[in-house]
């Protein structure tokens, strides 16, 4: 299709089924079978579903808060640049911020927005079904970047397998959201700034965390330039296996050059990209990436079309069974 990136959508269906990790299963098997490699995470959704009314217990604080204007009351006050979206006449609420848009929090009343199945998992699981309260954390993948670059978090699709990793992102991504200052305590630290007590509707849930890889600074300190400056070593990398086309083998080298990765760096990639290499280990792709160790171990200043030529007669030899 000529596009260098594929994007996959699942269905609501794989994360609501009786085995917890079936998503991921199914994430392999096209990961697999298409032959492609992961490049990041475009958009996820991580909830937490309860009994507990949370939209009136949000309602009631919004209403007694200084942001909103229409409140009747001024004891709160939440996260400056804070938004509150109320919608369907205060039944549900989207909470942004004015600086950054790429993580939203909804909290709404999930039995209303169910089919059968998922009311089927929330009894599977302990819940009434007919009074599911949800926050979710909608994030996309500048904000899932902005944790990678910033915080140092290890965060691929492995991340998502494990519970716990999953509440520590949700508990990152919604604390400013939900967490609302109560100018009725009002108290000064050490250095004698103001500060005050916090409440939050996520107060009186219990949910495990657990604390996520920090990124391998060995590679390169920035884990996003890491993975685009990667990114884009392999893609040439795979296109000179597919077509055999030299140039690309060039570009793979100064590419890597760009990126401060030098030759025992790159031929720790080469082996890597070797080994996740889907395609049909065919025999001339075989003597190319011969050919690739080859090129970057050989001295400067060296004829490399004699060495390209040697391994394709190399190559023929094979082909006629005269090696």
């Amino acid at each position: 299709m000529n596009k260098p990136d594929l994007q996959f959508d699942f269905k609501k269906e794989l994360f609501y089924s009786i085995k917890p990790d079936f998503w991921y299963e199914a994430y392999l098997t096209l990961k697999t079978e298409l032959g492609i490699a992961y490049n990041n995470i475009n958009n996820v959704e991580i909830a937490v579903d309860t009994n507990k009314d949370l939209v009136s217990q949000f309602g009631l604080l919004f209403k007694n808060s200084i942001n909103n204007n229409l409140g009747s009351g001024g004891q709160f006050k939440m996260r400056k640049n804070t938004i509150v979206h109320v919608m369907s006449n205060g039944s549900s609420f989207v909470i942004e911020s004015s600086v950054e848009s790429e993580n939203k929090v909804a909290i709404y009343n999930k039995s209303h927005f169910s089919e059968k199945f998922i009311l089927d998992y929330f009894i599977n699981n302990g819940l009434s079904p007919d009074k599911v309260n949800r926050v979710e954390a909608r994030l996309k993948w500048n904000y899932i970047r902005s944790l990678i670059s910033k915080k140092k978090m290890d965060i691929n699709v492995e991340t998502f397998l494990d519970p716990q990793k999953l509440a520590t992102i949700f508990e990152i991504s919604t604390l400013h959201k939900l967490t609302f200052h109560d100018t009725s305590e009002k108290y000064y630290d050490a250095n004698r700034n103001p500060d005050y007590a916090t409440v939050s509707v996520l107060d009186d849930l219990s949910i495990a965390t657990a604390e996520i890889g920090k990124v391998n600074p060995d590679f390169q300190i920035n884990h996003y330039k890491k993975s685009v400056d990667e990114n884009i070593v392999r893609q040439n990398y795979y296109r000179f296996l597919e077509c055999g086309n030299i140039e690309y083998l060039r570009n793979f080298k100064a590419s890597a050059k760009v990126a401060a990765i030098n030759n025992n760096q790159l031929l720790a990639l080469i082996t890597k990209f070797n080994n996740k290499f889907m395609g049909d280990r065919r025999e001339d792709i075989i003597t190319r990436m011969e050919l690739a160790k080859k090129y970057i171990m050989h001295p400067v200043g060296s004829n490399f079309r004699e060495l390209f030529s040697s391994v394709t007669l190399k190559l023929k030899w094979h082909l006629i069974g005269l090696f």
